[in-house]
């Protein structure tokens, strides 16, 4: 949709316009996931990384968008997990710099669900670190042998989902409380949760 490109296209226009000290486009970013001497054993190099659509830098403020295409799903920008990782992740490269403020922005032209198509949402750096603090912990956890697991709406792009018992266990659960989901996917013996489609496990997740 060449509509939907222009309208990012002329939001990054509208950025450069400003002259920032420094921008760049389809950048590759990279943080350490573990302080030094913090890491568990064996992953004392692990990385977490990303691509970023835009950032700019300009009078203290750091700005980070990302170009949605898809219009089926309503991404928020008010603490985006992924916006705030990688304009941590930006901001580390940067060599932390003092900002008066981050600004996340996601451009979403095509979404069925209205609103506005770019959406902004203004933080700190400490928010970011704070953020950033907690993440390194999850990853922390889900490295241990008997990591917790907690199924929701985030499985239904995780590629794990397939092979995951905790959610199995979540939709048999379901299934049982709603007969309407047993009589759509089939009864329960002839039912693998497993095998289920991502559509089906998106069904489902929606409606716990």
């Amino acid at each position: 949709d060449i509509l939907a490109v222009k309208e990012y296209w002329d939001y990054v226009q509208a950025v450069l316009y400003e002259e920032p000290e420094v921008w760049g486009a389809e950048s590759q970013v990279s943080a350490r996931v573990f302080p030094k001497g913090e890491a568990p054993e064996g992953w004392e190099n692990m990385e977490m990384y990303g691509t970023l659509d835009f950032y700019a830098l300009r009078s203290r403020r750091l700005i980070v968008a990302d170009y949605k295409h898809g219009e089926g799903v309503f991404v928020e920008v008010e603490e985006n997990e992924q916006l705030m990782d990688y304009a941590y992740m930006k901001w580390v490269e940067l060599g932390k710099p003092k900002l008066d403020a981050v600004t996340l922005v996601i451009v979403q032209p095509r979404a069925i669900a209205g609103g506005d198509p770019i959406r902004k949402w203004e933080t700190t750096t400490e928010h970011l670190e704070e953020f950033a603090a907690k993440l390194t912990e999850a990853i922390r956890l889900s490295l241990e042998e008997e990591a917790p697991v907690n199924p929701g709406e985030w499985c239904q792009f995780c590629r794990a989902a397939g092979s995951c018992s905790a959610l199995g266990a979540a939709t048999f659960e379901l299934l049982d409380e709603r007969g309407e989901e047993i009589e759509r996917f089939g009864e329960r013996e002839q039912l693998d949760p497993l095998t289920l489609s991502d559509s089906q496990i998106g069904d489902i997740l929606e409606k716990k």
